[in-house]
C-alpha cells in the first residue's frame, strides 16, 4: 500500500537524526538498490530511493557513512511507503520506513554528531 506523503505527529521511542547518507538495499531478489537517508535512528530509517517496497518486505542495508565507509549493516521491515510529493526536492519517487529487527546502539555516537530532527542549526 502505497501513501501519499503527509504531515503526521511525532510520536518515537527513539529520537531521530537527519543524516544524509547513501543506502545499499536488498530485498529478496532484488540486489543492488539504493537510496538516501532522510532521518536514522537506532530502531529504524527513513529513505527516498526509486524502488517500489511494500509494508512487510524484508530488508537488507548498508548504511554508508563518509561516501564509502559502512557504518553499519542490518535487516528490517517495511512499516511504511509513500509516494514523495512532486513538488519536493527529493530525487526519486517512494519515501520508505524500515524497522530495524534489532536496535543499532553501536551507530548512536556517530547520529549524536549529526542535528536531530526538529533542532534547529546554529
Amino acid at each position: 500500500m502505497i501513501r501519499k506523503l503527509a504531515l503526521t505527529s511525532d510520536k518515537r521511542r527513539s529520537r531521530r537524526y537527519a543524516v544524509p547518507m547513501a543506502l545499499a538495499l536488498e530485498c529478496g531478489e532484488r540486489k543492488d538498490r539504493v537510496g538516501i537517508a532522510l532521518d536514522v535512528s537506532p530502531l529504524g530509517a527513513r529513505f527516498n530511493t526509486p524502488s517500489h517496497f511494500e509494508e512487510g518486505d524484508a530488508v537488507s542495508m548498508t548504511l554508508m557513512h563518509k561516501s564509502d565507509i559502512a557504518l553499519a549493516k542490518c535487516t528490517g521491515r517495511v512499516v511504511r511507503v509513500e509516494r514523495a510529493d512532486t513538488r519536493s526536492d527529493l530525487p526519486w519517487r517512494f519515501v520508505t520506513s524500515v524497522t530495524f529487527e534489532r536496535p543499532l546502539v553501536e551507530i548512536e555516537s556517530t547520529l549524536r554528531r549529526s542535528v536531530p530532527l526538529g533542532s534547529a542549526r546554529s
